[in-house]
């Protein structure tokens, strides 16, 4: 998929003064697991960082070899003001989905948020909530399975994070139990597509996880050749208000061809997915083997 880059970091940055109109001002939901964006004032000009997901106990480092301690962020409104142990003010703000891709670290380019959002809406996707349609069965669920969306080219995890915001709303609500354990269990070493994923979960723990997946209605199905770009894209979704749109994406590693196929037999040859994007170079030479997965009514 060819697309332009929009406007540079820093230009993205000078612009997040006047994105307050987007930040609702309330006490932050969950003491920890936040990312928040932080204005800290300088001597001539402020700095803008994008933390890491908040821990008791832990420091953020911010710029002129100044830090903030995390427990004087957890429990603060948005667009309060703490300090940093060098005396300097520091502005908290919730970052915006864009600002938070913009500004977050990346192993590959990412697909910028103004490109990302066409192409969310050329994918044309209509998600319902369960029990909406005359079609559903006595759980919820689509009789003739969950509407799938199939990206090829995970990269940074930018198009993946878009996608799931638009598919979210048709899924069950997450228990509070697995949305903690999606935010807090540990990394795994290893990038694998089992019901834990990339994290490290209990026998208890994945079956809850695995429970949950069974239930949804519409999911992204992500796909990379790269296990360290599928990796990064999995911390990026995460990160994200606090794993809100993890659950609707599985991440997969490998071949495009490999896996349309293994999807086909696994389905007897009945199509299976209802929208796909190749975000790929060459896109058009996996085209033909994409699109014999794909609905009669795909896009």
């Amino acid at each position: 998929m060819e697309l332009m880059e929009s406007a540079p970091v820093s230009m993205h940055i000078s612009t997040m003064a006047h994105l307050t109109v987007n930040y609702i001002i309330g006490l932050l939901q969950q003491p920890e697991f936040d990312v928040l964006f932080l204005r800290q004032q300088g001597v001539k000009f402020p700095k803008w960082h994008l933390t890491a997901p908040i821990r008791r106990d832990t420091r953020v480092r911010l710029s002129y070899g100044a830090s903030v301690s995390a427990s004087d962020l957890i429990g603060k409104h948005i667009l309060e003001r703490t300090v940093d142990d060098k005396g300097n003010a520091v502005a908290i703000y919730e970052p915006t989905l864009a600002s938070y891709i913009v500004n977050s670290d990346r192993v590959a380019t990412p697909i910028y948020p103004s490109d990302a959002a066409t192409i969310v809406s050329l994918l044309d996707l209509h998600p319902v909530r369960p029990g909406e349609e005359e079609t559903d069965n006595d759980d919820g669920k689509p009789d003739d399975g969950p509407f799938e969306v199939f990206e090829a080219g995970t990269g940074m995890g930018s198009l993946s994070l878009h996608i799931a915001r638009a598919l979210h709303a048709a899924n069950p609500p997450v228990p509070a139990p697995v949305r903690h354990m999606l935010r807090a269990a540990p990394l795994a070493r290893n990038v694998d597509a089992s019901a834990g994923g990339m994290l490290e979960l209990s026998a208890d723990e994945a079956a809850q996880l695995a429970a949950y997946k069974a239930s949804r209605r519409a999911v992204l199905k992500t796909l990379d050749r790269s296990g360290k770009h599928t990796r990064a894209a999995y911390k990026l979704v995460r990160g994200f208000r606090r794993a809100q749109y993890l659950a609707d994406i599985d991440f997969h590693v490998g071949a495009v061809g490999d896996y349309v196929a293994a999807r086909l037999a696994a389905s007897g040859g009945r199509p299976v997915f209802a929208r796909a994007v190749l975000d790929l170079p060459a896109a058009h030479e996996h085209t033909g083997g994409a699109a014999g997965a794909l609905s009669p009514r795909a896009a």
